[in-house]
C-alpha cells in the first residue's frame, strides 16, 4: 500500500470523503450525507457549535450604571460606550458609529472589506436590521476579516453597526431592541428630573424621545410621586416575564396605558397587543369577537373570522371591565387559559395559541366573587401579579407634571399660567387623569389667547361640578349588588322588588336581565307573572 504522501490526488479525496461519511454516521442521531459529503459536515459543524444567549439584563445593568454615575461630558464618547456594551453582548465588533453626518468610530476597509457605498447604505437604516454578507474568495489575507454578518440599529440621531463572523438571530435582535428600550426610558427619567428645576412652579415634562419605541412607551407616564415609581417598578418586574397582570384602579387612571407599556416593554412587543372592552359586548358578540367564528356559525356569519385571542398569538391580549364579563364567557375564558387553545363557535377544532394576558376592573374582583357574579377559579387565574393603581388625589405633586405633559399635547397651542398650578390642586379629580385632561382641554379652547389662565379653569371645573351635582340630585339607580341583596331565597315579582329598592318595576326587569343571561339569579314566568330569586346552591 502506498503511503499518504504517495498517494495520488484523487485518493486522497476519496480517502477524505469516507472520514467525512464515517464521522457523520457517528453522530446521534446520524445525518444523512446528502449531495457533499464535506459541506454537509461543515454544515453540522456550524449547527452545533455551542452558541451563547446574549443576556440582555447585563448590559442593562452596566448601561444603567453609567447612566447613574453620570454621562461623560463628550457625547460621543457615550454612544460609542453604548455601542461597544452592545457588541460585548453579542459576540461581534463596532463597524461604525454615526451621528449626523459625522463617523464618530469608523474600522479601516481593509479590516471589514465593505465597499463605502454599502457603509453608507447601512448608515440610513433606522430600525433594528441584519444582513448577512455574501463572502468573496478575494479576500483571503488574515488581516482582512470580512463578517459574515452585520446588524445595525438607531442610536440617538445616529446609526450603529456591529459586525461578526456568524449570523444574527432572531433572540439577539429582541435582546438589542430590549437594551434600546431601556436606555431610551432611562435617559428620559434622568432628563425629566433635570428639567424640574426646584424654583419652577410648573414642571417642565420630558423632552420626546429620539425613538418611536421610547415614545410609546413612556407616553402618558408622567409622574415622581413614590406610589406612582413604585407602579413603574412593579411594571419594569413584570415586563419581562409571561405571568399574567391584573390591574385594578378607578377609571382614568391608565390601565390600558399600564397594559400597552407592559406589552411595549416585554420580549412580545414584536408581535400585537389586542384591546377589548367586555362590557362594550353582549355576550354572544362577545364570544364571537374572543373566539371566533366558522362560516354559518349562525345567522349572518357568512365567512370565517378570526378571533382575538388568535389575531394576539405570541402577543398581549388586553381585557378591560373584565368584571362585566358573562358567566359563560368566564367559563369559556378560563378552559383558553388553561389548556392554550381556542375553538371557534360553531368550529370543531381547537387552534393553540400562546398569549400573555392583561385583565383590568374598576371593581375589586375578590368583592365581585364574594357577592357571586365573579367565578373563583377564573380570578385565581388572572390575580397572578395584581398591580393597584393609585387615583390621581393619592399623588397631587404630579398634577403639575401632568398638567404641563397634557397641555403640550394639545393641537392648540398653549401653555398654563403659573396661578393656575393651585386650582388644579384644589379639585379633587373623581375622574383622575381623564377628567384632568378634559379640563385642560376645554380650558384650553374657551381661552382668549394661547395661556390658560386660573379664571377659565374655574369656569370649567364650577361647569363640572354643577353637571355632578344635578346627576346626584336625580333618583339613583341601583348598582346590582343592591338589586342582589333586595332578593332573597323565596320568589319575588317585580312590583314587590321595586317597593324595595324604590324604583320602577320596568327598572327592576331592566336590571335583573343581564343578570338571569350570566346566571346570578332564577328567573321563571313571563310578563308580569315573572318571578325572581337567588339560585339554590
Amino acid at each position: 500500500m502506498r503511503s499518504i504522501g504517495q498517494a495520488p490526488t484523487h485518493e486522497l479525496l476519496r480517502q477524505y470523503e469516507e472520514a467525512c461519511g464515517r464521522a457523520l454516521a457517528a453522530l446521534d442521531p446520524p445525518r444523512k450525507p446528502g449531495k457533499c459529503v464535506v459541506e454537509t459536515l461543515v454544515r453540522v459543524a456550524r449547527e452545533l457549535r455551542p452558541q451563547r444567549r446574549p443576556r440582555p439584563d447585563r448590559t442593562i445593568a452596566a448601561l444603567d450604571a453609567l447612566v447613574t454615575v453620570g454621562r461623560s461630558t463628550v457625547e460621543r464618547r457615550f454612544a460609542q460606550r453604548v455601542v461597544r456594551e452592545v457588541a460585548s453582548m453579542l459576540g461581534g465588533r463596532v463597524l461604525f458609529v454615526r451621528k449626523g453626518k459625522s463617523w464618530l468610530r469608523l474600522r479601516p476597509q481593509a479590516e471589514h472589506t465593505m465597499s463605502g457605498w454599502t457603509l453608507r447604505r447601512l448608515a440610513k437604516m433606522r430600525r433594528i436590521r441584519s444582513f448577512r454578507v455574501r463572502p468573496c474568495p478575494e479576500f483571503w489575507r488574515p488581516d482582512q476579516r470580512r463578517p459574515r454578518a452585520v446588524l445595525v440599529f438607531p442610536l440617538a440621531d445616529g446609526t450603529a453597526c456591529i459586525a461578526r463572523d456568524r449570523r444574527f438571530r432572531r433572540r439577539e435582535r429582541e435582546a438589542v431592541r430590549a437594551v434600546l428600550r431601556f436606555l431610551d426610558a432611562r435617559l428620559a427619567a434622568v432628563e425629566a428630573e433635570e428639567n424640574a428645576l426646584p424654583g419652577s412652579p410648573i414642571p417642565l415634562p420630558p423632552a420626546v424621545p429620539a425613538t418611536p419605541q421610547a415614545e410609546g412607551v413612556r407616553e402618558g407616564l408622567v409622574g415622581r410621586t413614590a406610589v406612582w415609581r413604585e407602579v413603574l417598578r412593579q411594571v419594569d418586574r413584570v415586563a419581562e416575564t409571561t405571568a399574567t397582570v391584573l390591574l385594578v384602579g378607578e377609571t382614568g387612571t391608565g390601565k390600558e396605558r399600564i397594559a400597552r407599556t407592559i406589552h411595549a416593554t416585554s420580549g412580545r412587543s414584536a408581535h400585537e397587543f389586542v384591546a377589548l372592552n367586555c362590557a362594550s359586548l353582549s355576550p354572544a358578540l362577545l364570544a364571537s369577537e374572543l373566539f371566533g367564528h366558522v362560516r354559518g356559525a349562525f345567522t349572518g356569519a357568512d365567512r370565517t373570522r378570526e378571533g382575538l385571542i388568535v389575531r394576539a398569538h405570541r402577543g398581549t391580549l388586553f381585557l378591560d371591565e373584565v368584571a362585566d364579563m358573562p358567566a359563560d364567557m368566564q367559563a369559556s375564558l378560563l378552559r383558553v387559559l388553561e389548556e392554550r387553545e381556542v375553538r371557534p363557535v360553531g368550529g370543531t377544532r381547537a387552534v393553540p395559541v400562546d398569549v400573555r394576558l392583561v385583565a383590568a376592573s374598576g371593581r375589586d374582583l375578590l368583592d365581585e366573587v364574594a357577592i357571586g357574579r365573579f367565578r373563583a377559579d377564573l380570578y385565581h387565574r388572572l390575580d397572578v401579579v395584581r398591580i393597584d393603581l393609585p387615583p390621581l388625589r393619592a399623588r397631587r405633586d404630579d398634577i403639575p407634571l401632568l398638567a404641563a405633559h397634557l397641555v403640550r399635547r394639545f393641537r392648540e397651542p398653549s401653555q398654563l399660567h403659573p396661578d393656575a398650578i393651585p386650582v388644579l390642586l384644589e379639585h379633587a379629580w373623581p375622574g383622575n387623569v381623564r377628567e384632568l385632561e378634559n379640563v385642560l382641554r376645554a380650558s384650553a379652547v374657551l381661552s382668549d389667547g394661547a395661556e390658560i389662565t386660573p379664571e377659565t379653569l374655574r369656569a370649567v371645573i364650577a361647569q363640572h361640578l354643577r353637571i355632578r351635582a344635578a346627576a346626584a340630585g336625580r333618583v339613583a339607580v341601583p348598582r346590582e349588588d343592591a338589586v342582589i341583596a333586595a332578593l332573597g331565597a323565596e320568589w319575588a315579582s317585580a312590583p314587590e322588588l321595586s317597593l324595595r329598592l324604590g324604583v320602577s318595576p320596568r327598572t327592576v326587569n331592566r336590571l335583573l336581565a343581564p343578570l338571569v343571561a350570566r346566571g346570578i339569579v332564577q328567573a321563571v314566568g313571563e310578563a308580569r307573572a315573572r318571578r325572581y330569586a337567588r339560585p339554590t346552591v
